[in-house]
């Protein structure tokens, strides 16, 4: 939340200086709204898939602690390695989707900021009457 003041005290500030970046503002705000709401969205797809990933390696342990002396007795620990090892592969490829997810999220993000200081500066550029001490 901080974060969100922070941005909404920058923005409020360059429409202070230059009132056309008002419609920049309005367009910019727009971005974010269709990125966070097409980020939720898919964070909460690949959540779902990571969590119902997770439920066999669970299971799987459980068995595996369960049954640790029959498993041992028949030597067959290789099989049951074998099965470990492929739930978490399905497991560590929902996660990585989701680290990838909340990266493009980063990277959106910050190209948004990048444009937000951009058009503040062409605002401020091709304003004539803006003085460096006009407002302090």
């Amino acid at each position: 939340t901080q974060s969100c003041l922070a941005t909404l005290a920058v923005i409020v500030v360059i429409i202070y200086a230059t009132p056309a970046f008002a419609f920049v503002a309005i367009a910019i705000c727009l971005m974010y709204t269709i990125i966070g709401t097409l980020y939720n969205t898919t964070s909460l797809a690949v959540k779902r898939v990571d969590s119902i990933s997770k439920s066999p390696i669970l299971n799987c342990f459980g068995e595996v602690s369960h049954g640790q002396t029959s498993i041992r007795a028949y030597a067959d620990s290789a099989r049951f390695t074998r099965d470990l090892l492929e739930r978490l592969e399905v497991n560590i490829r929902a996660f990585h989707l989701l680290w990838q997810t909340n990266r493009v999220l980063s990277i959106y993000c910050d190209i948004i900021g990048s444009l937000v200081l951009v058009f503040a500066a062409v605002f401020i550029l091709a304003n004539d009457k803006l003085d460096a001490g006009d407002y302090w």
